[in-house]
């Protein structure tokens, strides 16, 4: 079983500008709680999208120290537990000016170097598909009338994808019956994100609009998955 601990640093010494901030970034209300161990006021919210989530001062007003004395300039901590998706959420809350200052990782209650677990980027996962998640998007939500122009590029990026998982069976259309089978369902890499092996026929045929980043990160990669992959050090969960 792998943890991951993450504390992030925000610029702002305000602490409802920063809970404001990270509403922005990610769907989460928080609630207001005081603690006397962090030494005041703090905000704290949780799901199973994105685990959970304390945003707090970092000066504890009670012991008169910092509560991260190794982040000395930051004024205002994040600190997320439980989180299935680290990276995922790392990439939302950058977005927004949140930066990510340090992470500690438990395997099985044991602590390990964090560049000894990389954490999968999943991309084209929607609640429709087989074992889909209530706070997946929906995929008629993407589907566009007419084909973008990197289409050809992104249908071979993701046909060239190492096989992460490999799941028995198989599965259909879900927007289309018609289709009929259209293959496994298998879990694809390219070391950095990670996407159902099907995801290349919903490109193909409907014409599914991906994020803007994964575009961006295939276009830097000239559209070829590397062929070397450490899958040892690969974690991912939906």
């Amino acid at each position: 079983m792998i943890e991951t601990f993450d504390t992030y640093c925000i610029e702002t010494a305000d602490l409802d500008a920063a809970r404001a901030c990270v509403e922005q970034a990610i769907p989460l209300q928080f609630a207001l709680h005081e603690s006397m161990y962090w030494g005041g006021d703090y905000y704290l919210a949780s799901s199973e999208e994105f685990g959970k989530i304390a945003i707090r001062r970092n000066h504890n007003s009670y012991t008169k120290e910092l509560n991260e004395p190794e982040c000395p300039e930051c004024q205002i901590v994040i600190s997320v537990s439980e989180a299935p998706q680290p990276d995922a959420l790392r990439v939302k809350l950058a977005m927004h000016g949140v930066r990510l200052v340090n992470r500690s990782i438990l395997r099985d209650g044991n602590p390990v170097r964090s560049d000894s677990v990389r954490y999968l980027i999943p991309v084209g996962f929607y609640h429709e598909f087989r074992g889909g998640k209530p706070y997946e998007p929906s995929l008629r939500d993407f589907v566009q009338e007419r084909a973008d122009s990197n289409e050809p590029n992104i249908i071979q990026y993701l046909n060239a994808g190492k096989v992460l998982f490999a799941t028995g069976g198989v599965v259909s259309d879900v927007l289309d019956p018609r289709f009929g089978i259209i293959g496994p369902p298998h879990v694809l890499t390219d070391g950095i994100y990670a996407w159902p092996a099907t995801l290349a026929h919903y490109i193909k045929h409907h014409h599914v609009r991906l994020p803007d980043e994964f575009i961006a990160h295939m276009t830097a990669s000239n559209w070829v998955a590397p062929v070397e992959i450490d899958m040892n050090v690969l974690e991912f969960k939906r």
